[in-house]
């Protein structure tokens, strides 16, 4: 559920975090506010029923004093215009049933013995049991005995169910409605800032700006996220003119480096022409290795021009002895700093 909600867009998330609350504090309200109302209506009907039980008592007096059976009839149906009361009976003082009365919406009802009803008021299965005494001067003249079904009151209570319920969607949709309207107001300025982003990131178009809408913690997001923009586009706007001098310096230095291999070139033309027009041999030698040497050198030894390049020292000689004394003389004339000729 938590990786669910993360995924979602911020406004859909921001709607469901809303439903999700809203539908919790429902729920315990209408939990608390059924609860209450239970048993305020229960406690309504069992004062309903202490006072017609009283009232029936009250109007039995004469009956048990005279002995009227017909007159404790009537008073008992009476109780037609209470459907939850479904049974009732007049004991008389020895405990008999004197008089009784059953609602027909229910199976005839076995009347106990005085001597096994407890109490005022008891519960037994969906029937509440109500025995009110019949005084005359304070003397007892008897008990009534009344029935009632919880049937209707539990009727009562899925009836109210329901309605809640139906409260509760009806409450639902509306929070549902306004929540997708009012989460504009956090979700519009964060998706234009998204927006913004990535569009900057698309086409690297640091001109860009996000607008600002509020000076809320968002838009003082939006102020950052600006200010970050115009740091960028500055630092952008300097690395492309260093970039641009970096060129400009690569050119010229390009430029130079060509005018400096240009005259190395001319430079090496005219020494090489120099070293060829020599009326002398001359030869570079790097550990007795021949690197160069002018054409005259070629014509003295009889090779082609170039061919002595690369070759040993040894071919000037005719033997080794030859080469290795040549070689003791050359080094010990140039240590002392004079000029070796063959």
């Amino acid at each position: 559920m938590r990786s669910w909600l993360k995924n979602l867009p911020i406004k859909n998330k921001l709607i469901v975090i809303i439903l999700i609350c809203s539908a919790i504090a429902l729920m315990l309200e209408a939990l608390g506010y059924i609860v209450y109302e239970r048993k305020r209506v229960r406690e309504d009907m069992l004062r309903d029923l202490t006072s017609v039980a009283r009232i029936v008592a009250d109007r039995s007096t004469a009956a048990l004093a005279f002995n009227d059976n017909k007159v404790a009839l009537e008073t008992l149906a009476a109780l037609k215009a209470k459907r939850n009361i479904t049974a009732a009976a007049i004991y008389d003082e020895s405990g008999k049933v004197f008089a009784r009365y059953d609602s027909g919406e229910d199976q005839p009802y076995p009347f106990p013995d005085e001597s096994s009803l407890a109490g005022s008021i008891r519960e037994e299965g969906q029937y509440v049991h109500m025995v009110e005494p019949i005084l005359m001067d304070g003397i007892p003249l008897g008990n009534v005995f009344i029935r009632a079904s919880l049937r209707e009151l539990d009727q009562m209570w899925q009836n109210f169910l329901v309605i809640t319920a139906l409260i509760a969607l009806f409450t639902v949709f509306i929070t549902l409605f306004l929540a997708s309207r009012l989460q504009r107001l956090v979700s519009g300025p964060l998706e234009q800032l998204t927006g913004t982003a990535l569009q900057i990131g698309e086409h690297k178009d640091y001109s860009l700006r996000a607008t600002q809408e509020g000076r809320d913690e968002v838009g003082a997001l939006v102020t950052a996220f600006n200010g970050m923009l115009e740091t960028i586009e500055s630092r952008n706007r300097e690395l492309l003119l260093a970039n641009q001098r970096l060129a400009d310096s690569e050119g010229e230095l390009r430029t130079v480096n060509d005018d400096l291999e240009q005259r190395v070139r001319d430079r090496t033309a005219e020494m090489q022409a120099l070293f060829d027009s020599a009326s002398v041999g001359i030869v570079l030698a790097k550990n007795s290795i021949i690197s160069s040497c002018n054409r005259r050198m070629d014509q003295l030894f009889g090779y082609a021009t170039g061919e002595q390049v690369g070759q040993s020292a040894r071919i000037w000689y005719i033997d080794e002895e030859a080469y290795l004394a040549s070689g003791e003389a050359m080094y010990a004339q140039i240590a002392r700093g004079e000029t070796y000729a063959c």
